[in-house]
């Protein structure tokens, strides 16, 4: 089974800062989306989203994510 630190593993990238909540991360993601123009914006906010609900799924269900 996997855990959420087996998880949070595979996910983290000493390449990039965080947040210190997911809040604040996901409002930073917006704001960064909001800078694109409003054509692009809905496939930015789709990735977003679908990356969030996989991740959201993974650790609920303790499904492997590779």
């Amino acid at each position: 089974m996997t855990t959420p630190q087996t998880i949070a593993a595979q996910l983290r990238s000493d390449l990039f800062a965080e947040r210190a909540t997911i809040a604040e991360a996901m409002t930073f993601a917006y704001g960064l989306i909001h800078t694109l123009r409003p054509q692009d914006r809905i496939a930015a906010l789709t990735a977003l989203h679908v990356l969030t609900n996989t991740i959201a799924n993974t650790i609920t269900a303790g499904e492997p994510t590779a």
